[in-house]
């Protein structure tokens, strides 16, 4: 069990396999929030971030292994 605070994947992965996905999860957080409150379309972020706009997509539905 996870102790408050702690993250998950710590307890399910090896230390550096973790702090990676950890990584992820928070840079995912993050730029979902900036494109749900950006306005933008997802070309228009797609531009702004040098990415397609298949890889904005992605990253809108958690989809973050690439």
């Amino acid at each position: 069990m996870t102790r408050a605070g702690r993250c998950v994947f710590r307890d399910l992965f090896p230390a550096e396999e973790a702090a990676e996905l950890e990584i992820r999860s928070t840079l995912l957080v993050g730029l979902g929030k900036w494109l749900a409150n950006a306005g933008l379309t997802q070309t228009e972020a797609a531009r702004m971030l040098n990415v397609t706009q298949a890889r904005v997509s992605d990253i809108k539905r958690s989809k973050v292994n690439h």
